[in-house]
């Protein structure tokens, strides 16, 4: 399984260990989001965070997708400070809740 990042038809832009299928289709396991939140501090930079895909998911119990390719607009390997981020929040098949945004 290789971590990658695949834009959907839908707009949303998902990272996930994803495999390809015998029958064609694309697997992704323990997917998240990459969502940017305005900083709280005012002249402040904003923050990055991952959130559960689908949303209202349960980070815990990381669901597996299994996406049709007519559904998907692009896919590559993220940069690697990104992929070393999304393997220590998933290390050892755990999900860190704090680095998971849930609200």
């Amino acid at each position: 399984m290789t971590v990658k990042a695949t834009k959907l038809v839908t707009g949303e832009e998902i990272i996930g260990k994803t495999t390809d299928t015998s029958d064609g289709r694309i697997q992704v396991t323990q997917a998240v989001t990459l969502r940017m939140f305005p900083s709280q501090i005012q002249g402040g930079e904003p923050s990055m965070g991952f959130q559960p895909f689908p949303a209202l998911s349960n980070p815990e119990k990381p669901v597996s997708l299994l996406l049709e390719p007519i559904h998907v607009v692009y896919s590559y390997v993220p940069d690697e400070p990104l992929v070393d981020e999304y393997n220590r929040m998933f290390a050892g098949g755990m999900t860190s809740s704090s680095q998971i945004i849930t609200g």
